[in-house]
């Protein structure tokens, strides 16, 4: 059964709550708006002031650069060295192509004398010196800049001589296309660079001039001449009625400011008005839709109810009734579920008796195989063990036992077999067969044999009865308290360790190992065979160390070391040998404790396993008592 889309029920309940939120969101967005509003105000402005000092420094630059050039001219000048003065007169020329020509002006109280006119100013020398006249009083600065008729400009240099108490001057002509660039950054945008006088030394215009009334022409000029830096107006109306925004940065150095008029200061409460038209048009659209909603919610709400009916009966056990299914909506696919739902229950009752009895076939293996397990705890006198076995599932692959050979002499046995349940069971079951076997030939005939030879026949009837598909890692230990030897064979299994009493022990061969606090002997003298139950020739061999009163041997599954934490890393062996390292009791019981506690805390999951952990620990503790036992 597949949904219809046109028909969906999501879609009539995604239109109301669409409509219920809209509505929401009309009621008290409109502070928000104007909090938006206020951010991109003063962002806009915070742009604005950066791109004024940006241009203002340009400029400040290129004044700069010219008045360096004037100093440097005016000492040529007085050097009266010809061709200096024309080399300077083309690298000015170079750097400013709208340069056209330099006067070298001596001013004493109100009267000017010209004293050389160099290249061609193309500007009345009268002109330049009533500037010069009318700028003089009350100046503190050293540079004047002026422009004429829209076409030139000048920049006037002032040098101080105490020897005769007169001025000099350095005047550069330049044509006013100098600065023409900064007046069409932006079609948005006019520029002006005002002198003190308020005057556009570009256009030659009053500032004053441009706007429509005097209140905001004063305005403008008040925070100008405010000494601020730089500054920002907002909504100011020039004399052609276009609203702008003003931003302006002083160059008090030269008596310059440079302020640029942006026509954007409209656009922040157009946004405004235009969300406020759209949210009135959408609360009218809300108060039509809410009626319509009304009529889908009973439409929905009916069906829901038949459903609800048809559930009722399915759950008093009439797992024969169904749902009429009469729209092809989530409720109809609603009733589709319920009727196959009340199917699949008559299914799983009659399948609970197949399950019911496999778990009996489970819990009859498990039973079986916890006889193969023997006490947690032995006390020979010569040996003691303390052990720890927790299956994965209920039926786990891991399996140790222990078996007296003799007077003094005990096997121990510890193995892993591949997967669990029922074929886990089944190997553990003939690994134990199969080690009783061994011990029961060797008490009955009383001739030793090693513990090879018991791997050997182990992997062989493994081999035989599984075919290779099953296999298990299997170790064997010989303990002879009369030799003071133990004899060991192993089939892939991990390596067990050895306990010493201390680090002085001469079968610790690792530099290393003698320095822990607890030192530990990895038992690797035979490397070891491939796992049981591969191949059926596979040959296994014998190894043999001296035990001493006092050792502890630890025997344990790869369950342990391959518990992982809450960051997905691995214990290890490392993290297996320095676990062991805080243990502050030689107590084998303590030892298992600890092993087990700590292991369950670094596993992420706690004692739940993702493997079967098996842990045993055998103590040698003496040799005495063995020939009258």
């Amino acid at each position: 059964m597949s949904l219809n889309p046109n028909n969906s029920f999501s879609a009539k309940i995604f239109i109301f709550s669409t409509f219920l939120v809209l509505l929401s969101i009309v009621a008290i967005g409109y502070d928000y708006i104007k909090d938006v509003q206020n951010l991109l105000r003063d962002e806009y402005m915070s742009r604005s002031l950066d791109s004024a000092e940006k241009y203002g420094l340009e400029i400040s630059g290129m004044i700069q650069g010219i008045e360096s050039q004037l100093i440097s001219f005016s000492q040529l000048a007085a050097s009266k060295n010809q061709s200096e003065i024309k080399s300077r007169l083309k690298a000015i020329d170079k750097s400013y192509p709208s340069f056209k020509g330099i006067y070298t002006i001596e001013q004493k109280g109100k009267a000017f004398k010209r004293l050389e006119t160099f290249e061609e100013p193309k500007v009345s020398y009268n002109k330049i010196t009533k500037f010069l006249h009318s700028s003089t009083s009350g100046a503190s600065y050293d540079l004047r800049i002026h422009s004429f008729n829209n076409k030139n400009m000048i920049l006037a240099r002032r040098f101080a001589v105490e020897k005769n108490k007169s001025n000099y001057w350095v005047v550069a002509v330049f044509g006013v296309n100098l600065i023409e660039r900064l007046y069409s950054l932006d079609n948005d945008q006019t520029t002006h660079i005002l002198d003190k006088n308020q005057v556009d030394i570009y256009s030659g215009e009053l500032y004053k001039a441009m706007f429509s009334r005097k209140g905001y022409a004063n305005k403008v000029i008040r925070s100008i001449k405010s000494d601020s830096g730089a500054g920002f107006i907002s909504n100011v109306i020039e004399k052609n009625k276009k609203k702008v925004n003003v931003t302006f940065f002083q160059l008090p150095q030269y008596d310059l400011s440079i302020v640029f008029h942006k026509r954007t200061a409209n656009l922040i409460d157009s946004i405004m008005e235009t969300l406020i038209k759209v949210g009135l048009k959408i609360s009218l659209v809300f108060l039509i839709s809410i009626m319509a909603a009304y009529l889908l919610t009973r439409s929905i709400t009916s069906k829901l109810e038949q459903v609800f009916d048809a559930t009722v009966k399915i759950a008093s056990g009439d797992f024969e009734h169904q749902i009429p299914i009469r729209s092809h909506d989530e409720i109809g696919l609603l009733a589709y579920s319920v009727n196959r739902m009340s199917g699949m229950i008559r299914d799983l009752l009659l399948s609970q008796k197949e399950k019911f009895l496999l778990e009996k076939e489970l819990e009859t293996a498990q039973m079986v195989q916890n006889t193969f397990f023997q006490n947690t705890t032995v006390d020979t006198g010569q040996f003691r063990i303390s052990s720890y076995y927790v299956p994965a599932s209920q039926c786990g692959g891991d399996w140790w036992g222990h078996f007296d050979l003799g007077p003094g002499i005990k096997l121990i046995v510890i193995g892993d077999a591949t997967g669990h349940g029922v074929p886990a069971a089944l190997i553990t079951a003939i690994a134990y067969t199969t080690a009783n076997t061994f011990a029961d030939e060797i008490t009955r005939s009383k001739v030793m044999k090693p513990p090879s030879l018991l791997l050997s026949q182990l992997n062989k009837v493994l081999n035989a009865t599984l075919d290779g598909k099953l296999c298990m890692t299997f170790y064997a230990m010989i303990f002879d308290a009369n030799k003071q030897t133990v004899t060991f064979s192993n089939g892939g299994h991990v390596f067990p360790l050895l306990l010493p009493v201390d680090g002085s022990d001469e079968r610790l061969t690792s530099p290393r190992s003698k320095k822990m606090k607890i030192p530990i002997k990895i038992i690797s003298e035979n490397k070891g065979s491939s796992i049981l139950g591969i191949e059926d020739k596979t040959v296994f061999d014998d190894a043999e160390i001296q035990i001493k009163p006092g050792d502890r041997f630890i025997l344990y599954t790869d369950g342990i070391t391959e518990a992982v934490n809450n960051k997905g890393k691995m214990m290890g062996n490392r993290g297996f040998i320095k676990m062991l390292q805080n243990i502050n009791s030689k107590n084998i019981q303590v030892i298992t404790d600890h092993v087990i506690e700590k292991t369950v805390d670094f596993n992420h999951s706690g004692d739940v396993f993702e493997d079967d952990v098996t842990l045993v620990v055998v103590e040698f503790s003496s040799a005495q008592g063995v020939n009258a036992a």
